[in-house]
């Protein structure tokens, strides 16, 4: 029977099911595409501010450290310990100042995510600011290590001087 010239059309299919499988991979999708480095500075020793020293007192520092997303985040992450690197590098600080935290893909990150094919994710992020230490302090020297089984024995001096 023809109803205003339209022919009557078939069995009518239902594509709500597969409309809501697309719906949920857009989704999934969405989310694990927007990931955001994440850091806490709990149980660093020393006030840490992203404000500049109106003197700018202090001495810059700056440390560089990996951010990992496997499989866009559905498989986790790698995710820079900002606190330990900054209470290892700023130890007997009296405080930081202009802290700043970025993350970037140097050439290197970015040739290793796409010969993964994008399924891991690399981002190297940077640590900066200004260490002001107490009057009188002076930055701890590197601890001196032995070479081919042989003691430096200046060096071995020199570190014996500064740790008394």
């Amino acid at each position: 029977m023809l109803l205003c010239g339209l022919a009557p059309s078939g069995p009518q299919r239902d594509d709500s099911g597969m409309h809501k499988r697309i719906a949920a991979v857009a989704l999934l999708l969405a989310l694990t595409s927007c990931s955001s480095m994440r850091y806490d500075l709990e149980g660093v020793g020393f006030p840490v501010q992203a404000n500049a020293a109106s003197n700018g007192a202090g001495e810059e520092f700056s440390l560089q450290s990996k951010y990992v997303i496997y499989v866009h985040g559905l498989l986790g992450e790698k995710q820079p310990k900002v606190a330990e690197l900054l209470q290892a590098h700023c130890g007997d600080a009296k405080a930081v100042t202009d802290f700043r935290v970025s993350a970037g893909a140097s050439i290197w990150d970015w040739l290793g995510t796409h010969l993964s094919l994008g399924l891991v994710r690399l981002k190297t992020v940077q640590i900066s600011g200004r260490v002001v230490r107490a009057a009188g302090k002076v930055a701890s020297m590197p601890t001196l290590h032995r070479s081919a089984g042989r003691s430096n024995g200046a060096a071995a001096t020199a570190q014996r001087a500064l740790n008394q």
